[in-house]
């Protein structure tokens, strides 16, 4: 992911390589490309924070589902061991 922002913001914002410090114009442009590449990254991640909470929520009212389905398949089983047959 670091590499991935120097290798963007230096492509976006390094204009020429005559000197070995950056103009303050490539300085402002580098500044501008880090904050909002932080910016977005946060953002996504807030948002897949969320997607997985509400995945997490079904997954678990799907197990809650499912146990309960079981739990009813198992004492209709049992009241029809004990019902007796004519």
């Amino acid at each position: 992911m670091y590499n991935s922002l120097v290798e963007r913001c230096f492509r976006d914002c390094v204009d020429d390589m005559r000197t070995k410090a950056l103009a303050p114009k490539e300085e402002q442009c580098v500044a501008k490309c880090t904050e909002k590449f932080m910016s977005i990254t946060g953002r996504v991640g807030a948002r897949f924070q969320e997607f997985f909470s509400q995945m997490e929520v079904a997954a678990a009212q799907h197990l809650q589902e499912q146990m309960a389905s079981a739990q009813l398949f198992h004492q209709e089983q049992q009241q029809q061991a004990t019902t007796p047959t004519k």
